[in-house]
């Protein structure tokens, strides 16, 4: 995608962002969808709906951050995927380790700083 330094912190910085607080927020009803999200098995309609939600917002997150549009959707064409394999090979289904790897997500803190998600990309 030949990014600059500033056009990578840019991405990462909305990556964090949306899919940080879509998790936080999906999170609250249940974990059942980012279980089936973040595992072997077949998608759910709901976890592929969360999934449509999370590109949505990142490539609005992204335009806003000054990306073009089809800029912003080539890179979500890449960032996206690549996040769900990396959290779903170290969750693998399992609801304990979802809990563990989202850190205070699960438990209200939506700042989720000692998680996955806050390590996600340092």
């Amino acid at each position: 995608l030949n990014l600059s330094s500033k056009e990578v912190d840019k991405t990462i910085d909305s990556t964090k962002s949306v899919v940080g607080a879509a998790i936080a927020k999906e999170s609250g009803g249940g974990l059942s969808t980012l279980l089936n999200l973040f595992s072997d098995d077949d998608n759910s309609s709901a976890s592929n709906s969360f999934l449509k939600g999370i590109d949505s917002s990142l490539v609005k997150k992204l335009i806003s951050s000054g990306f073009n549009k089809q800029k912003a959707g080539s890179i979500k064409e890449l960032i996206v995927p690549f996040v769900v394999k990396l959290v779903a090979s170290k969750i693998g289904g399992n609801s304990g380790m979802l809990t563990s790897l989202l850190g205070g997500l699960t438990s209200g803190n939506s700042k989720g700083s000692g998680g996955l998600l806050g390590k996600l990309f340092n």
